[in-house]
């Protein structure tokens, strides 16, 4: 049977706060009850990167389309579909998450016209100690 060893002396306070700062969280765009056309792009404006980190985007849709993701690196943009490029089904609440790095820029786009119900799009970044 393994040991357990008790560790003793640990500031607890600093050890959560170092926990709460090691995944923060940031708001990168919202949308609610948008109106937006077939591969149009659901954004006014792409969102520009400034840090590497998890892309995290909650979305639901009124109607049945697939869900794409505008990525631009440098001067390349590719369209990529989510979801395995199966539309999303309509009234249903998914959630993705994709590796960005600084110097993106993200936008998103329906494959056929559609009510955006909800659309989230936050950082996770992952801080060092």
């Amino acid at each position: 049977m393994p040991q357990v060893r008790m560790i003793t002396g640990i500031d607890y306070a600093a050890l959560a706060e170092l926990l709460r700062r090691a995944l923060e969280t940031a708001v990168l765009a919202t949308e609610f009850n948008k109106s937006v056309s077939a591969d149009a792009d659901i954004l006014a404006s792409d969102l520009a990167l400034t840090q590497n980190g998890i892309l995290r985007v909650t979305v639901a849709l009124s109607g049945s389309a697939v869900f794409k993701l505008k990525l631009t690196r440098g001067t390349t943009t590719k369209v990529l579909s989510a979801n395995s490029g199966d539309a999303l089904v309509a009234d249903s609440l998914y959630y993705f998450d994709c590796p960005v790095r600084s110097g993106d820029k993200v936008n998103f786009r329906p494959s056929a016209g559609v009510t955006v119900q909800v659309l989230n799009a936050d950082l996770v970044v992952a801080m060092g100690p």
